[in-house]
């Protein structure tokens, strides 16, 4: 037979028993559909059926059923005796009784309710989610970096060293209005600060847009990303395996005497002729001995030139042995004294770099090159400008990862070399990086190893 209950006179079950189970098989069928009434006893409850109620005490819950006169298609409602001392009516009594009688459903349904109401009072509510930042309100947050005491000492290091002159093109692409503040105008600091903020801001503004797999403008900033992390793996593995190519290498220079007078001639088997200076001819005193009518134009000096003129037998010492050459006249050059290869191919020169020499040898003579050390104090022993350049050739700086953000970005279960360049990309901007390491979690997790083609 089917039968319906209820525990609350609002929800309703149905469950289908056999016409000969007792009550204490109900109410276990019922527990079973309601775990909050596991540990209550049972000789709390009473059924209030066809007008009749029936306290569950130990006579009640072994009969059947159908000993309580209910039968199939019946309304049983459940519910706990009332805590109050108040004797609990007769069967007889309660046969007048509404089961929807005010005081009856009242007071049967409190311990009930106050069940439900425990129940709902332990379910924990999730927070309210917060309605997402806009492209635009994450602009404002990052941009406020620019007005930092930080930023503007960051920007004094950079504007140190725009008179390096690979600054303009090492800054160029990232900068470019905080480039062309310092050509407009390289002692104005506060103009270059605000070129600089407003670079500073557009970067963010492109860096957002990363996020965005339809910006092509995102795209391309991440392909740019892609491109600088392959510079710096390339640079690291030619670090590691020929470290010697970074390794500053002096051009080619010998000592010579030229009329008695002491010069550095740079050994060069890319020009066209050996060459000097008008300055020099006429520190040998040998301005006499041009001959302007070989005036003629030059390929390989330092692009073209044009010779004044021609010394046709200049006498060149090396050491002890001494040889014979013409030589074409120019107003200037990067060299004060040129040895081409009119003069190396007549002499059967051969630049040994094993023996770091210079060999003639028709002549059968050995001429040593200068080293670095060598040349700079030749140099400043004859007063001439030395073409070495001093110091670090790049000595642009590089962004520095703040190490407390650093540790942050690690703290939320980062790599630490993933959070290293998401800073150094994001200009040390805490919230920009985490954007972007989730970004590129987001492409790795969908398989994405290559940003959106570009057309």
């Amino acid at each position: 037979m089917f039968l319906s209950y209820t525990l609350d006179n609002e929800n309703f079950a149905t469950v289908e028993v056999s016409d000969d189970l007792d009550v204490e098989s109900l109410m276990t069928l019922v527990v079973a559909d309601n775990p909050l009434l596991l540990n209550v006893p049972r000789n709390t409850f009473y059924i209030l059926v066809n007008g009749r109620r029936h306290h569950l005490s130990d006579g009640i819950v072994k009969k059947k059923l159908t000993d309580l006169g209910i039968g199939n298609n019946d309304m049983l409602m459940i519910l706990r005796v009332p805590s109050s001392s108040a004797p609990a009516p007769s069967s007889s009594s309660s046969a007048n009784a509404s089961p929807y009688g005010a005081s009856s459903s009242m007071a049967g349904n409190a311990p009930v309710k106050a069940l439900f109401s425990n129940l709902v009072k332990s379910i924990k509510v999730p927070p309210k989610v917060q309605k997402p930042q806009t492209n635009q309100e994450r602009l404002e947050k990052m941009s406020t970096q620019v007005h930092t005491k930080e930023f503007e000492e960051e920007t004094r290091k950079i504007f140190g060293v725009m008179s390096h002159p690979v600054a303009a093109i090492r800054y160029k692409d990232d900068l470019p209005l905080t480039v062309a503040a310092y050509a407009k105008d390289p002692t104005n600091f506060a103009a270059f600060l605000e070129a600089h903020k407003a670079d500073r801001i557009a970067y963010f503004r492109k860096f957002l847009l990363t996020s965005d797999p339809n910006s092509v403008e995102g795209q391309k900033l991440i392909a740019e990303f892609i491109n600088r992390d392959n510079h710096q793996r390339q640079y690291e593995k030619a670090m590691n395996e020929m470290p010697e190519a970074f390794v500053h290498h002096l051009m080619l220079y010998i000592k010579i005497k030229i009329n008695g007078s002491d010069f550095i001639g740079f050994i060069d088997t890319g020009a066209q002729c050996t060459t000097m200076t008008t300055a020099q001819v006429a520190h040998c005193h040998y301005e006499n001995k041009v001959d302007k009518s070989f005036a003629t134009a030059l390929n390989g000096i330092g692009g073209q030139q044009v010779s004044v003129g021609r010394i046709h037998c200049v006498d060149f010492e090396f050491g002890t042995h001494s040889v014979k050459a013409p030589v074409q006249v120019v107003e200037r050059l990067g060299e004060e004294v040129l040895i081409g290869l009119d003069t190396l191919r007549r002499h059967g020169a051969c630049v040994d770099l094993t023996k770091n020499c210079l060999r003639l040898e028709k002549d059968g003579v050995e001429v040593p090159f200068l080293t670095e050390h060598e040349y700079r104090e030749e140099c400043k022993r004859l007063g001439l400008q030395c073409n070495v350049p001093m110091g670090d050739e790049s000595p642009i700086p590089k962004t520095e990862v703040d190490s407390e953000k650093l540790a942050h970005l690690v703290e939320l279960g980062y790599d630490v070399e993933a959070a290293k360049k998401s800073l150094a990309k994001a200009h040390n901007n805490l919230v920009a990086a985490a954007e972007y390491l989730e970004t590129e979690k987001g492409r790795q997790q969908a398989g994405i190893d290559e940003p959106m083609d570009q057309a």
